[in-house]
């Protein structure tokens, strides 16, 4: 057991542990097995954040989660359609790998045009319009690490789908 000199537990799981037996709780121990101390001290607590300095911080820990689970896709959906937002339809942008997905109006695809002049390690990689739907699907390709594409993302949902600086966004998928 890997411990103070005081004998007490230094690990996460074994503080966890420790303080489950003081408890006398049988059923919960045989769920700190599945757990390594590891995955307590780096996973993620939170889902959403309402504040821009929260926000960023959420979007750099579901980038970071997700390129180490090699997950698919990262999805982040904001709460509620943008005040401005004719229609019901919550925008959300995806990311994998190296790619930027979302779905714009022509309006929204404008403004993500404009933006992306600020962001020149970000490149528009195609434009799919299908005839049935209102609007385009967009791809973008970056090379850039987790706080430059936390900005990129923050700026995507206030300056092209034009949210408040309060808005509430979730981690919808890692």
């Amino acid at each position: 057991m890997n411990s103070l000199p005081t004998g007490r537990p230094t690990r996460p799981l074994e503080i966890l542990s420790e303080k489950l037996s003081r408890f006398q709780r049988p059923r919960l121990p045989h769920v700190t097995r599945h757990f390594t101390a590891d995955v307590l001290t780096r996973s993620m607590t939170r889902f959403d954040a309402t504040e821009p300095t929260a926000r960023r911080a959420l979007f750099v820990a579901a980038i970071d989660a997700h390129r180490e689970r090699a997950s698919e896709f990262l999805t982040l959906e904001p709460q509620a359609a943008p005040p401005s937002a004719g229609d019901e339809l919550i925008p959300w942008i995806q990311f994998s790998d190296t790619t930027v997905s979302m779905d714009c109006t022509a309006a929204e695809l404008d403004r993500l045009k404009t933006l992306l002049n600020e962001y020149p390690d970000f490149r528009i990689d195609e434009l799919q319009s299908p005839e049935e739907a209102d609007g385009t699907h967009v791809r973008i390709s970056t090379r850039s690490d987790a706080n430059r594409l936390a900005d990129f993302f923050e700026a995507i949902f206030q300056q092209v789908f034009t949210y408040p600086v309060d808005y509430r966004v979730w981690v919808a998928a890692v």
